[in-house]
């Protein structure tokens, strides 16, 4: 408990110290994030300020999310402490506002473009094939060990099912899933949301029992 609150401390004093520095369009896409995460949690994502607190100090995978978007530049002073985690990697040069990832290990995401509101859970890889880096659409939930590969498109509102192996474009609106995947149902009468509770109920235990944050 000491530990988190000095986590706690930390974090105050480097937002009192950086965040005036962040450009608000970098500080709207942390807003968005910390928003969505807290979701998958089923906490109330308008207690942003808590839930940012809360997500920042007990999940390194957030953090690396934080660091990603904002780079050395605007986030020297919390690094120095509460580091991101290590075997989480995002290499991509435009990500939309609202990336969830859930628990983080062991995922490596190179791609073109990632837009939206998108929730990636652990162990998946997104990166190149012959041909070039796949881009992912918007609302989309990409679930445990999935494989993204190759010059492909992910289209909008998809859920990509665990252990899935996407090598070719995925329209709009449908759940897929396999090896190589393919299209199972729709998800055009569902939001993104609808779609994520399926997949989420065991990510709503509370942060205590979920996460062994050694790492920072």
């Amino acid at each position: 408990m000491i530990t988190l609150y000095l986590k706690y401390i930390w974090i105050t004093l480097s937002l009192l110290l950086e965040y005036p520095l962040i450009p608000r369009q970098k500080k709207a896409a942390i807003i968005a994030d910390t928003k969505l995460l807290a979701s998958v949690y089923d906490h109330d994502p308008e207690k942003l300020l808590s839930n940012f607190y809360r997500l920042f100090a007990q999940c390194p995978e957030f953090r690396t999310v934080v660091y990603n978007r904002l780079k050395k530049r605007y986030c020297i002073i919390p690094a120095i402490f509460l580091r991101g985690l290590s075997s989480c990697r995002i290499v991509c040069k435009k990500i939309g506002d609202g990336l969830a990832m859930v628990h983080g290990y062991s995922t490596i995401i190179v791609c073109t473009e990632i837009g939206r509101n998108n929730v990636i859970f652990q162990q998946v890889t997104i990166g190149w094939s012959k041909g070039g880096f796949p881009v992912i659409g918007n609302d989309c939930v990409i679930c445990c060990g999935a494989i993204i590969v190759g010059n492909i498109r992910i289209g909008n509102n998809v859920t990509v099912g665990a252990g899935a192996v996407v090598i070719r474009d995925v329209p709009d609106n449908v759940v897929v899933a396999g090896n190589p995947a393919r299209i199972i149902s729709s998800n055009q009468n569902r939001t993104a949301r609808e779609a994520l509770e399926g997949v989420t109920r065991s990510a709503s235990t509370p942060y205590t029992e979920v996460y062994h944050d050694g790492g920072t």
